[in-house]
């Protein structure tokens, strides 16, 4: 019996120690923008198929009024922005979770298909983080493996880091090297 119990709880658990499976692509980040924009964004050569996000606030500081959904750009009829940069697949999304007063978590999902965003690519969600710190916050997404016919294969969840891309750094480094050019003159 001891031993019985020991192996059923080996089975529930392993998949959490072993972390989420490898979907062999691309991997994609959120970045926040000075502003409090959210952008996901693939920061690898490869294609990122998703069919779910989920951003999280710990401190319940997110801001849902800022919020651009994948469901809500296809209700006002943007079909076609939404599948030009994330597919036809990607015309399917559904929020989870997310209200006018939950500001702790916002999550899209879509169980028919999946959205891929291509190398480099970014899609926006709007001004979701105006109070947000980045240590607060935590995000992750579902990655998929497209099949034959509309099939996909579930790869498990990815948690990927929440950044804020430092465009000022390169300003300043410009700045520095101009003046040290101007001194030698």
């Amino acid at each position: 019996m001891k031993y019985t119990a020991i192996a059923i709880l080996l089975l529930c658990c392993a998949p959490a120690f072993a972390g989420p499976v490898d979907c062999n692509q691309g991997s994609m980040e959120l970045w926040i923008q000075p502003n409090g924009e959210g952008q996901l964004v693939n920061v690898s050569d490869e294609t990122v198929y998703f069919d779910g996000y989920e951003i999280t606030s710990y401190n319940s500081l997110l801001s849902p009024s800022g919020w651009i959904t994948i469901e809500g750009l296809i209700a006002d009829g943007q079909e076609a922005l939404v599948a030009s940069i994330l597919g036809e697949e990607a015309l399917d999304f559904e929020v989870m979770g997310q209200s006018s007063v939950h500001t702790r978590v916002m999550s899209e999902c879509n169980i028919h298909g999946w959205g891929a965003l291509q190398p480099g690519d970014r899609w926006s969600l709007g001004v979701i983080a105006s109070q947000a710190m980045i240590d607060d916050m935590r995000f992750r997404y579902c990655c998929v493996i497209p099949g034959e016919g509309g099939t996909v294969t579930v790869g498990g969840w990815m948690y990927s880091p929440v950044a804020v891309p430092e465009p000022a750094t390169l300003c300043l480094l410009g700045l520095g090297a101009a003046a040290a050019l101007r001194r030698r003159r």
